[in-house]
């Protein structure tokens, strides 16, 4: 079986007319009837049922175009990544990530990523976790990395983990510094710093909290969740973050984080990839991230999923 043969057969199903197939193909219809009379007898089955208004696809006929689109995908993907070899895969791919994922994984992700494109530019760039899902959906960036799933209409977005949440705090006065883990319910009587009711972010903690029929004892507001740490280490009081805000701090002594179970707090991590541009390129970039962001689990102390586990928009 032939490519002409699939892309014959495929004018067929999507004009569900050999006239208007022959158009499209370029070819007289007494031709492309035969191309198609020739496929059913070599096979013995019948691809279309005839009819006055056209034609329409018999159970084997809806067999063969299923993996007829699949088989014409691959040939195109194929072809581009051969496009590519040839010119040399210049252009640029822009990453869009939130700040502390940014500063642990930028550095390797553009190095890395310059030994499969030396003539190729990545250009990795930090904002605000709600703003992501825009930047590629509106074709600005190729790859984002999104807190929590993107909205249902955000394309080609790939579960990746789960993120626990951490009462962060400074150790006690007689330096005790307790890292094991801490229920909702002890949250109550801790003084919590953390951003405005307005941020998508705290809107989340208060879901939680309301859902542990806890009340946060939340005691100084921020217009910007960011600098949560640092009024931590001016014994504001606790927050609520993931390790990745903390993991430095953590590692030096200067605080204690304490994983929050009782019930469990975890923010998903989506990987989303623009429609825009479906190079290999693109596709390599983000092959590389999710390397990287594995292997500074250290530091972010994700719940990685397995692929198939994975959860494609």
């Amino acid at each position: 079986m032939s490519l002409r043969e699939l892309q014959v057969f495929l004018a067929v199903c999507e004009c569900r007319a050999f006239s208007r197939a022959a158009d499209r193909m370029g070819v007289s219809q007494p031709a492309l009837s035969r191309t198609v009379r020739d496929l059913e007898t070599r096979f013995d089955l019948r691809f279309f049922h005839r009819n006055g208004r056209g034609v329409e696809l018999t159970q084997a006929g809806r067999v063969l175009r299923q993996h007829a689109e699949t088989v014409i995908s691959s040939v195109e993907d194929l072809e581009i990544e051969l496009n590519e070899l040839r010119e040399s895969a210049s252009g640029v791919v822009v990453i869009v990530l939130p700040t502390h994922v940014s500063q642990v994984v930028t550095p390797k992700l553009v190095r890395r990523f310059a030994e499969h494109y030396p003539k190729a530019s990545l250009h990795v760039f930090e904002d605000a976790n709600d703003r992501i899902a825009d930047r590629v959906r509106d074709g600005v960036a190729d790859i984002g990395l999104f807190y929590a799933y993107a909205p249902p209409d955000t394309p080609r977005q790939d579960y990746v983990a789960e993120e626990p949440l951490f009462l962060v705090e400074l150790p006690d006065e007689d330096g005790n510094d307790d890292d094991g883990p801490i229920t909702f319910a002890q949250l109550a009587d801790r003084p919590l710093v953390l951003p405005r009711r307005k941020s998508v972010y705290r809107q989340f903690l208060e879901e939680c909290a309301d859902g542990a029929e806890v009340r946060l004892n939340v005691v100084r507001e921020l217009e910007m969740g960011s600098t949560q740490m640092a009024f931590v280490l001016e014994r504001e009081g606790g927050s609520i973050l993931p390790f990745s805000h903390c993991w430095s701090e953590v590692r030096s002594g200067q605080a204690v984080a304490r994983q929050i179970v009782g019930p469990k707090i975890t923010r998903h991590i989506t990987l989303i990839r623009s429609t825009f541009k479906q190079a290999q390129m693109v596709r390599v970039a983000g092959q590389i991230l999710n390397e990287e962001l594995r292997a500074s689990n250290a530091m972010f102390r994700w719940q990685f999923v397995a692929k198939a586990d994975q959860k494609a928009g």
